[in-house]
């Protein structure tokens, strides 16, 4: 039986210097397939030296070893929760709903 998945995002410094973050993320890609947990994603924020890594995981401790075992350094590990896009935008007034223009 599989534990149910919880939603983490992790923020890590990613100096400019560094590059892309795609040769970790394959890493962790790897991994995580072996932790029992799968890397949604990442957002690379250059211009604040920063990296959102989003992760589905059964904790946040499975969350922790699986960047640890890829040496990535990070600040925090947080759970979240998803909205669908649909949901974001009906609650929004009409001149800061996404796609539009100001």
């Amino acid at each position: 039986m599989t534990s149910p998945m919880t939603a983490w995002l992790v923020e890590s410094y990613w100096p400019t210097a560094l590059g892309s973050p795609d040769p970790v993320a394959a890493r962790l890609r790897a991994i995580a397939v072996d932790a029992g947990m799968r890397l949604v994603g990442v957002v690379h924020v250059p211009a604040d030296e920063m990296a959102l890594w989003r992760f589905d995981a059964p904790a946040a401790d499975v969350v922790r070893l699986a960047l640890q075992a890829a040496g990535l350094t990070f600040e925090r590990i947080v759970a979240v929760v998803d909205l669908p896009a649909a949901a974001m935008t009906q609650h929004l007034p009409e001149h800061e709903s996404m796609g539009s223009e100001r």
